[in-house]
């Protein structure tokens, strides 16, 4: 028997009915470099044949706990989950995510030669749903700014850490997702540094029509195959997010002979406007948010309605 106690990093995984592809996320964890982890699978009051799936593995590392009622987002799954981390290092990962094998090894080691550091997010390879693939995670001296975000899968923290920023915030009750709040707490308390090597690919959800009503799973499973078997998959993801990203915005000398007066005098007002705010300490996505007049738990019920699950009436005072 293996004791649990003994687990240096614990993982988080928050599901709802994605049998068919939750086995991608599983295996990504289990062809980690490190192999000292806990995965806590906890399900959002799953109806399908999740749990069927995850007893395949057989591994006494994987934890599965389904929650009995259907809470329509995920921050009651992790705060489940976080309480019952028994690690050091505590992980999250979506259950629609795929890591590379040394993620969880780039993240501690970083964790470790960075004392005043309680966090640190990986590189991420994130493919929206028209393929135009997008690196996220590149940030000047390494360091994630307010303001800026990266997706829950790439974040590797202290468990103690983790505490004491405090539970997920329900999507009820926010104007903004709940990873995007508890991450602002998270950057007031600690520097996040990102690693040094892309260590996620995300197939976003998000923007994928009935993603959750359909079973199919072959960008999973084209991505597997490119992640295992096309070893300079990262570096040719890198070259073709720079080629395609608008350099006009970055003021590059690319910029300065190509882009219009009009679309620098723009790029110099917007970075100016958003220098000053964040001088202030004013968050302008909350700020568009009100301009919107967006009402809490919308934001979350738009990502509903296009995964093809039903809208959750919020009753109103």
């Amino acid at each position: 028997m293996i004791n649990r106690n003994s687990s240096i990093i614990s993982i988080v995984m928050a599901t709802y009915n994605r049998s068919n592809i939750i086995s991608y996320a599983i295996e990504s964890v289990l062809n980690q470099t490190i192999t000292d982890w806990e995965l806590i699978i906890v399900g959002d009051g799953c109806t399908d044949d999740t749990e069927q799936v995850i007893k395949t593995f057989q591994d006494q590392r994987i934890i599965f706990y389904n929650l009995p009622t259907n809470h329509g987002e995920q921050s009651v799954p992790n705060n489940f989950g976080i309480q019952k981390a028994t690690g050091k290092y505590l992980a999250f990962l979506g259950h629609d995510d795929m890591w590379f094998p040394q993620h969880l090894e780039s993240a501690l080691a970083t964790l470790n030669e960075n004392a005043d550091v309680k966090m640190v997010c990986c590189p991420t390879i994130f493919i929206p749903n028209n393929g135009n693939i997008i690196v996220l995670g590149i940030f000047k001296n390494s360091l994630l700014r307010t303001g800026e975000y990266m997706p829950t899968s790439s974040w590797v923290m202290l468990t103690d850490f983790t505490r004491a920023v405090g539970d997920w915030k329900s999507a009820w009750i926010l104007k903004e997702q709940p990873q995007e709040e508890w991450l602002k707490r998270a950057l007031s308390m600690s520097r996040v540094m990102a690693t040094n090597k892309i260590g996620l690919v995300k197939i976003t959800s998000a923007d994928r029509k009935n993603s959750y009503s359909c079973s199919n799973n072959m960008e999973h499973e084209y991505y597997k195959h490119i992640m295992s078997e096309d070893i300079r998959f990262c570096e040719k993801s890198i070259v073709k997010h720079f080629t395609c990203k608008e350099t006009h915005y970055e003021l590059s000398r690319y910029a300065l002979a190509e882009a219009t007066y009009y679309q620098l005098f723009r790029s110099v007002l917007f970075k100016s406007i958003k220098l000053i705010l964040a001088l202030l300490r004013i968050d302008i996505n909350q700020l568009l948010l009100i301009k919107k007049n967006v009402r809490n738990g919308e934001v979350i019920n738009g990502f509903r309605k296009t995964r093809g699950l039903k809208e959750i009436i919020i009753l109103r005072k």
